[in-house]
């Protein structure tokens, strides 16, 4: 019985899908140094649909220059993703197969050299004990950035094709970051008891539905 219901549709987050097979995120470091598709990251997507997955959650994508995460990295900050991830998700649904895109903002813990030219934010300057970084520490203006961009994405998304979006709020980057005491150090609306902590990501979420209205899954 369990295994027949693999093979079945379902309804999962306000999306019909054809099974219960899905592709969760993975960071791929196959998309160019702008964090544009490259062939070959192309082609396994397009395998992954042809292999009859039903739900693919792409890998994090960074969506502004100063989130990148880790080197080859998926981009999509800008409209110049729309196009290429469009392509991939109408081969997507031509296959009945769903695409989520995953975003994230990197901070202090993202895998740049020290060459990196943006300034890298982080709830409180604290220095980071897996990479050595200690960030600039957000004001409140620039936390409100942030989540423009967030919403900014969510629309950028839905005109490209994809079926839903994931925020990445875990693996100690950004908004993980000031979910917890250990980074997180303020005294303003956004540190303290863990409601305050987790302002930023209930804001950023309010945004990007504002942003898609309400029936875009996130």
């Amino acid at each position: 019985m369990q295994q027949k219901r693999l093979f079945e549709r379902a309804h999962a987050g306000g999306m019909d899908v054809k099974n219960r097979f899905v592709r969760s995120a993975v960071w791929m470091r196959w998309a160019d140094d702008e964090g544009h598709l490259t062939q070959g990251l192309c082609d396994f997507y397009r395998r992954l649909v042809d292999g009859g997955v039903g739900t693919i959650l792409t890998g994090y994508t960074y969506i502004e220059p100063s989130g990148k995460a880790n080197i080859r990295q998926a981009g999509f900050y800008d409209d110049s993703f729309i196009d290429e991830w469009k392509v991939l998700t109408d081969y997507a649904h031509s296959h009945d197969t769903r695409m989520v895109l995953q975003v994230a903002y990197g901070g202090s813990q993202s895998g740049m050299d020290k060459d990196y030219p943006y300034t890298v934010f982080g709830p409180s300057a604290v220095r980071n004990p897996k990479t050595g970084v200690t960030p600039v520490e957000m004001t409140v203006e620039d936390i409100k950035g942030r989540e423009r961009v967030f919403a900014q994405a969510a629309q950028r998304a839905r005109r490209a094709g994809f079926d839903g979006i994931e925020v990445h709020a875990a693996h100690g980057y950004l908004l993980s970051q000031f979910l917890t005491p250990y980074f997180n150090h303020r005294t303003d609306d956004y540190g303290g008891p863990i409601h305050n902590r987790a302002r930023f990501l209930y804001e950023t979420l309010q945004a990007m539905r504002q942003a898609v209205g309400p029936d875009f899954p996130i």
